[in-house]
């Protein structure tokens, strides 16, 4: 009769080769990939991505925010700036050059509200004169670069 200690080791054996098998069809369907080229991948390792990856979800910039009564602010072309206001769906904005910021107003789709934004589409400096309900309006100086 075999032991407890013998079957134990046995079971342990047995479970130990179905997870490596399980593991190993976790793969990503490519016949040339193995563990080796898994575990120097920089999320098996946590390394940072090297210069010529990108992370995941690309290179995404944050937005460059604007609070309420800001007089001036900077950006790049392609950036996106967005006027932190108390009511966003309320609050208008306007631009002196809209060949420089493309505008698009506050709105709430149902699920989310969102506040009003530019986006900067070429060099310059634009003037936009944000309107807040039952406030004075005021004019942000943005120069795009």
């Amino acid at each position: 009769m075999p032991s407890h200690t013998n079957t134990f080791r046995v079971a342990s054996a047995a479970l130990a080769a179905t997870v490596a098998v399980l593991l190993a069809g976790c793969g990503s369907g490519d016949s040339s990939s193995d563990a080796t080229s898994a575990a120097a991948s920089p999320s098996a390792t946590g390394a940072l991505p090297s210069a010529t990856e990108s992370p995941i979800g690309g290179d995404v910039l944050p937005p460059v925010m604007i609070d309420s009564g800001a007089t001036s602010a900077e950006a790049k072309v392609g950036d996106t700036l967005v006027f932190n206001v108390p009511d966003p769906v309320n609050t208008k904005i306007s631009s002196t050059d809209t060949s420089v910021l493309e505008l698009q107003q506050g709105y709430t789709d149902g699920s989310a509200t969102f506040n009003p934004s530019a986006t900067a589409i070429a060099n310059g400096t634009a003037v936009v004169t944000v309107t807040e309900p039952g406030k004075a309006p005021y004019e942000v100086s943005i120069t795009i670069s």
